[in-house]
């Protein structure tokens, strides 16, 4: 079975609710498809070593609908409807933009605030930079997979997430660089 298939069968058919714990109960199926993938992007490799480095731990959550991540210090998550289908390339995606922002925790600027009395102001435009960041990193996987691999799914998944402009653009840049 190749590892796309495998992360698709693993986010198909996780447990529901009863299962009484927040984790997927396909966790080790989905983060060992969805890392093998991430592994196959220069920038997503970068993303693993720094993980492992920093001894950071990746969970998949069940969730009811929307996959999502969080990074938290030393934990990154990402979240996956349980017992119902979700693309694989979100997955994917998704543990990038965690590991991303996990990475930024370690950036000057674009770690988070530690203080309740900074100005609203500074405290939003700190996560706008973080977004955008994560963003990036993000678009700089899913063009990886794409135009090294042959992946081509993931810029349909990137498309339905409403981030094809973004591709198209980190696209245009590579060819006015001669990468392309």
């Amino acid at each position: 079975m190749d590892i796309l298939s495998k992360l698709n069968k693993g986010l198909k058919f996780g447990a529901g609710a009863a299962s009484g714990t927040l984790i997927h109960d396909n966790e080790s199926a989905i983060l060992d498809a969805a890392t093998q993938l991430l592994s196959k992007s220069a920038t997503g490799a970068k993303l693993l070593n720094f993980a492992a480095e920093n001894g950071i731990k990746m969970h998949v959550l069940r969730n009811k609908a929307e996959i999502a991540y969080n990074p938290a210090e030393s934990t990154v998550y990402i979240a996956a409807p349980a017992g119902l289908p979700m693309p694989g390339m979100r997955a994917v995606i998704h543990l990038a933009g965690a590991l991303r922002q996990a990475q930024q925790e370690t950036m000057e600027g674009l770690e988070r605030p530690k203080s309740a009395n900074i100005p609203q102001d500074q405290y939003v435009k700190t996560f706008v930079q973080k977004d955008k960041d994560a963003l990036f990193a993000q678009t700089c996987v899913v063009y990886e997979l794409s135009k090294v691999n042959g992946l081509s799914e993931i810029v349909d998944e990137y498309e339905a997430m409403g981030y094809l402009s973004l591709y198209k653009a980190y696209q245009e840049d590579m060819k006015s660089q001669g990468i392309e």
